[in-house]
């Protein structure tokens, strides 16, 4: 009898573990795949390598993407747009993007001057999403005569706990299965 309710609870953890775990590798898949889609490119800056992404055509508007994206999730964040160059660079320690030992907003949004220089764009609308609004503000605040236009989206404050990730939780952040199972409707 306890045999029986040691297997029968055993099955009862093991069956939605193992479909979770279907979910997850079905998603990385496809995650994947969009990643496999884009063209990506990396330049070298002083403060570190920045990979980008850009399709389009027309004036050019500089995406920062969010907590939960990169430069392919930049550009597919504005998919629905087509009369634009759009240019999505992944933050620091996002894809091909160096971590830096000093990073922070201040020095991504230098990173990113550097990418547009490197573009030869002198001026550029800005997007910034949630956690890259940080690093947006940064780039309007230090090279003002670089951003035309500024527009956050769904902003985190400067100097707010999710501003810049904190060391002792960048290493759980740089893995997949937590940022998967932290994503809105992931586990329902």
């Amino acid at each position: 009898m306890k045999a029986a309710l040691v297997a029968a609870l055993g099955a009862g953890v093991a069956i939605p573990a193992f479909g979770l775990f279907l979910r997850y590798r079905r998603d990385l898949n496809a995650a994947r795949a969009r990643l496999a889609a884009v063209e990506r490119h990396v330049i070298s800056t002083p403060w570190a390598a920045v990979e980008y992404a850009e399709r389009g055509d027309g004036d050019p508007v500089l995406v920062v993407h969010g907590i939960f994206h990169n430069c392919v999730g930049g550009l597919l964040s504005v998919r629905d747009y087509s009369d634009r160059r759009f240019i999505a660079p992944s933050r620091f320690g996002y894809l091909g993007s160096s971590m830096p030992p000093n990073a922070t907003p201040a020095a991504q949004a230098d990173a990113f001057a550097a990418l547009l220089d490197a573009l030869g764009i002198d001026r550029i609308d800005v997007i910034g999403e949630s956690a890259g609004a940080t690093s947006a503000l940064q780039l309007a605040l230090r090279h003002p005569g670089r951003v035309k236009h500024l527009a956050v989206l769904v902003g985190n404050l400067p100097g707010s706990p999710t501003a810049v990730v904190q060391p002792s939780l960048a290493k759980l952040f740089n893995r997949q299965l937590p940022l998967w199972a932290l994503r809105p409707g992931r586990l329902a």
